[in-house]
């Protein structure tokens, strides 16, 4: 006897006590169940089609709430109460019931009747509804799911009968097309293109292997324990890449210190402390070039360490080591200023005083290479003076106060401009006609200029500097917002478009056949007959590829044309669009 058995017994057993008969119950179902089979046996077609009609009945209408389909379950068996029972074996409808059906898969080979009618009512036609709320199965893999407003359907070309795909099947049958017909391009990454082309970087053709697999690096860091032999160069673009998602931290740091190495370059220090600086010097001993941007935890214990351990530094590049006070500086020059070629320091703020400023000069005898911006006491005429004893300097880069008078700065140029190669005077206000004129006579070896910030200036002075300047054709020119803030009278402004009609075409002349770019960011006084007078069809500046001429409001679309044709190499022009030009389009 089996466990059933005994337990039906037991519960008749209980329940005769109470006049109840689960045996009854049993046989009275089974003879209801033999009658209704009886009764349905003489039907014909036409009855078979009332109940496939009646079936159909049984899909539920669309409510605000998300709809279901009533599974082949405890529904199904009673609407098939309610139709008499089912079929005998000699109606159509049971030999079609005997005939192997499709299974598909996530679906119960049990599962008949009213669901089968529900979704060939549904989804046999070609415009099949995306209700959502419904639940429904892909005409691919057969998988219930949720129909969303996203839910795609069918390509017709592929599936005639239309239907509905789950997320899953519509990325592999449709690919990266959408039916709407929009662009699958992510709102971030457009925005990186357009980061991207405001920057001047542009991608053209397919990215080459060594940049994918630069990437890929980049993405896994975390996952590397060495980058092994790589050349410096793929170094410095990883550090690049990673310091620009902040991703340079106390473990990645030590992926770029081994011991022969000689150049170490990070890109952003933010998440460094001072133990790890102290860390490059113990894996790297030999450093020659260091470069630290946002170093804002480089302070004086990591430069007291720095200063002990370091051999032989050529190049230092620092850039926000705002807590190292003088007294450290001034041990780091002493034992160290001999050997350096360049120096670049940047936001120290109230740090690096004239005391400091008189002492690295005095001990960086061999100096090649100056570059200090944003430096609180770089802002009078004593501390520019003492620039001047520097004689070897060939590259000079400086950002000078409102207090620094044109004077100092003419003695400056005076005593070093013999050997300069590169000159960048940015924010000086103290610019005019005799810094130029000190320019002209003593500079001869220029192949990048760059003055910046002179609002004052009248563009038309620039024609005394490129008038006759025995110089070899300048390869860089910067003249930005020179003349933005002219405040003189109406009389002297319109001089001053006359005169920059001159300075321009003097320029051009001067370093037309050598120039690669040219920068008048906010020219406001180089006019539109400047611009075409420079940019004829007579003449073509070969070695071109870069011109900035934004804010400059007589650019229009002659100009832009002008330009284009007379620079068959450009890559990048830069223009503010205004309304005046055809060029302004709503994007």
């Amino acid at each position: 006897m089996s466990v059933i058995e005994c337990d039906v017994r037991e519960f008749e057993d209980k329940d005769a006590q109470h006049n109840i008969s689960a045996r009854q119950i049993r046989l009275d179902y089974e003879a209801r169940q033999h009658a209704a089979q009886a009764q349905q046996a003489p039907t014909d077609s036409a009855q078979t089609a009332d109940t496939h009609a009646q079936a159909l009945q049984v899909v539920p209408t669309v409510t605000g709430r998300a709809q279901t389909r009533w599974p082949s379950g405890r529904r199904g068996d009673e609407v098939k109460k309610e139709d008499g029972g089912a079929a005998s074996k000699g109606t159509p409808q049971a030999k079609d019931a005997n005939k192997p059906k499709k299974r598909h898969i996530g679906v119960d080979p049990e599962d008949t009747g009213d669901e089968e009618l529900a979704q060939s009512h549904f989804l046999s036609t070609k415009h099949a509804k995306r209700v959502p709320g419904q639940i429904d199965n892909c005409v691919e893999c057969g998988v219930r799911f949720t129909v969303t407003p996203y839910t795609n359907a069918a390509p017709e070309e592929v599936y005639s009968g239309g239907g509905l795909l789950c997320a899953k099947c519509a990325k592999d049958v449709i690919g990266s097309k959408k039916l709407n017909g929009r662009s699958t391009v992510s709102r971030e990454k457009r925005r990186q293109i357009q980061s991207k082309l405001l920057d001047g970087h542009k991608q053209r053709g397919a990215k080459s292997l060594l940049q994918l697999c630069i990437e890929k690096v980049a993405k896994h860091i975390n996952q590397i324990d060495d980058f092994g032999d790589m050349p410096p160069q793929v170094l410095d673009r990883l550090s690049r890449i990673l310091s620009k998602s902040r991703a340079i931290d106390s473990t990645t740091i030590q992926l770029f210190l081994k011991p022969d190495i000689d150049v170490v370059s990070i890109y952003d220090c933010s998440k460094l402390e001072v133990n790890d600086y102290k860390k490059m010097l113990a894996f790297a001993p030999v450093i020659s070039s260091l470069t630290l941007l946002n170093a804002s935890q480089f302070q004086n214990p990591a430069m007291e360490y720095f200063t002990q351990r370091i051999k032989a530094l050529k190049k230092l590049h620092l850039h926000s080591a705002n807590l190292i006070d003088d007294t450290h500086w001034q041990s780091f020059f002493i034992a160290h200023g001999g050997s350096l070629e360049s120096l670049r320091l940047e936001f120290l703020d109230h740090f690096f005083t004239l005391d400091t400023i008189k002492i690295a000069v005095s001990e960086c005898t061999g100096l090649k290479s100056l570059r200090l911006e944003h430096l609180n006491h770089l802002t009078d005429d004593d501390a520019v003076g003492e620039l001047s004893k520097l004689g070897r300097l060939e590259h000079l880069t400086i950002r000078l106060g409102q207090d620094v008078t044109s004077g100092a700065l003419m003695a400056l140029i005076e005593a070093i401009g013999n050997n300069l190669r590169t000159l960048a005077i940015k924010d000086c206000a103290c610019l005019d006609r005799s810094v130029l004129t000190a320019i002209q006579t003593n500079c001869h070896r220029i192949t990048h200029l760059k003055l910046t910030g002179a609002d004052k200036l009248p563009f038309s002075e620039f024609s005394t500097l490129f008038s006759n300047w025995q110089n070899p054709p300048l390869i860089k020119i910067d003249l930005s917002e020179v003349g933005s803030l002219n405040t003189r009278a109406k009389s002297d402004q319109d001089m001053d478009v006359v005169g920059a009609h001159d300075a321009l075409e003097s320029l051009m002349a001067h370093s037309g056949d050598r120039l690669e770019k040219l920068d008048l960011h906010s020219c406001r006084p180089v006019s539109h007959a400047a611009l075409c007078s420079a940019f004829t069809e007579a003449v073509t500046y070969p070695r071109l590829k870069k011109v900035d001429l934004s804010f400059i409001q007589d650019v229009d679309d002659f100009v832009v044309e002008s330009i284009v044709r007379c620079c068959p190499k450009m890559d990048f022009l830069t223009v503010s669009l205004l309304a005046s030009s055809s060029l302004w389009q709503p994007i």
